[in-house]
């Protein structure tokens, strides 16, 4: 804390030390600048207003000058120059100065000549239809006095460092031990002892930040008990269910999963919340389900095989961005679902028997048989018989309807085998006799 206070009031004060320097440089360089042009412009005009005939006479005559002047017709060679250095052999016609004065009447650059290495500021403007007339500065004096600028900005800003550096420590051993006692307090309390009390420690400005930590404490203890019995309640609830329940969120990481889902899905014990569920799932027809649901947006569902028992997985998304599965064991569905459909079959067989028996005696009554009475009579009680056994089986189905619904009890009763056996015998005779 104390370093942040000395630091920081540091900066503040080297920072304005720099702003007011840097403005004071910023100006003073403009002011020399514009001076040093003017000064420039007014000698241009005074060289361009002389008559002259021989340009580079002219120029010899100026070379005590503190200034280069310079001659250069239109096609770019050298008439004359003040200096009369090697530069005076290169065509002067693309230097800046004079492209910019073709284009505006009066042309400016700042850059390093490449004879003497120095910088010069060039100012060109039209002599006549046929000349151009250029005037130079050197700018080793501007240059100076930058480097005499940025001399005193330093050493005002060590000034002002060691000023600022004497102040912060003094305002920060008084605000710092008062805000050092708070963060203690504030660490007992995030490490979990509620029981301590946050006080100013006598700064009376942190009085209060230290209410404010003491009701966010107290906030934060009543949220922290709702969410643990909350969660206590939902672990109960997971642990009791019958289904597997996964919640994954936006990562496709687990955040939920209780051991009935880690059975159904084959996974190790060791699987818990923040592992990626591709990781730990190795079924592909389950993880592109999870692509789908993911990209479509819907819900879906498959079944599974695991450990010998059926899996009915169900997938839906969620909308704050995330996947659930609720896993249902399907098993014993499955199972009644084989056996009603071979306990139909049965029925359908067993209904068909009787039908047929009663039809073959029909036609054997329709044949003439009716007027034999007694073997009239005798058809005439097997095909009673036949009906109190369609009778029975209809019976016997809705029975067993009823025991699937578990709308009754089981009942039990004792049959006289030979007495079935007697029957069967006398319909398979009369049948054989027909035949």
């Amino acid at each position: 804390m104390k370093k942040y206070i000395v630091s920081y009031m540091i900066s503040i004060f080297l920072a304005l030390s720099l702003l007011l320097g840097g403005a004071t440089f910023y100006l003073f360089s403009r002011s020399y600048q514009n001076l040093q042009r003017q000064d420039m412009e007014t000698q241009l005009s005074i060289v361009a207003s002389t008559h002259i005939t021989d340009f580079a006479a002219f120029a010899k005559s100026l070379s005590d000058a503190p200034l280069r002047v310079t001659f250069i017709a239109k096609n770019g060679t050298v008439l004359g120059d003040s200096y009369e250095d090697d530069e005076m052999e290169e065509n002067h016609a693309q230097r800046p100065e004079i492209l910019q004065a073709q284009s505006e009447g009066i042309g400016e650059s700042v850059r390093r000549s490449a004879t003497d290495g120095q910088t010069y500021r060039y100012l060109a403007k039209a002599y006549n239809d046929a000349v151009w007339v250029r005037i130079a500065a050197p700018q080793f004096g501007y240059e100076n006095m930058q480097l005499s600028a940025l001399i005193w900005i330093f050493l005002t800003c060590a000034g002002v460092l060691l000023l600022s550096l004497l102040t912060a420590r003094l305002v920060a051993r008084r605000l710092s031990q008062p805000v050092q006692a708070l963060a203690q307090d504030v660490e007992q309390i995030t490490a979990g002892d509620y029981q301590t009390v946050a006080g100013a420690h006598g700064l009376t400005e942190l009085e209060p930040i230290a209410q404010n930590i003491n009701q966010m404490k107290g906030t934060l203890l009543q949220h922290i008990y709702q969410l643990r019995e909350q969660n206590t309640k939902i672990n109960h609830i997971l642990a009791a269910m019958n289904e597997g329940f996964v919640a994954l969120d936006d990562e496709r990481r687990i955040t939920i999963i209780n051991q009935r889902a880690k059975e159904y899905l084959g996974l190790a014990s060791d699987v818990q919340p923040g592992d990626l569920i591709v990781r730990v799932v190795q079924d592909r027809r389950l993880l592109e389900a999870l692509d789908q649901v993911w990209n479509r947006k819907e819900s879906a569902f498959l079944d599974r095989r695991e450990n010998g028992r059926d899996i009915r997985v169900f997938i839906s998304s969620v909308d704050r961005g995330g996947i659930v599965l609720l896993l249902t064991d399907v098993t014993e569905s499955k199972k009644m679902e084989r056996m009603r459909s071979e306990f139909t079959a049965n029925v359908s067989h067993e209904l068909k028997t009787p039908l047929t028996s009663i039809r073959g005696f029909v036609e054997t009554l329709l044949d003439g048989a009716v007027k034999d009475e007694v073997a009239a009579q005798q058809f005439l009680q097997i095909i009673m018989e036949e009906t109190d056994r369609l009778s029975r089986l209809i019976q016997d189905t809705l029975e067993l309807s009823r025991l699937e619904s578990m709308a009754s009890d089981v009942q039990l009763d004792l049959f006289d085998m030979r007495e079935i056996v007697e029957e069967v015998e006398q319909i398979t005779a009369s049948a054989a006799k027909k035949a």
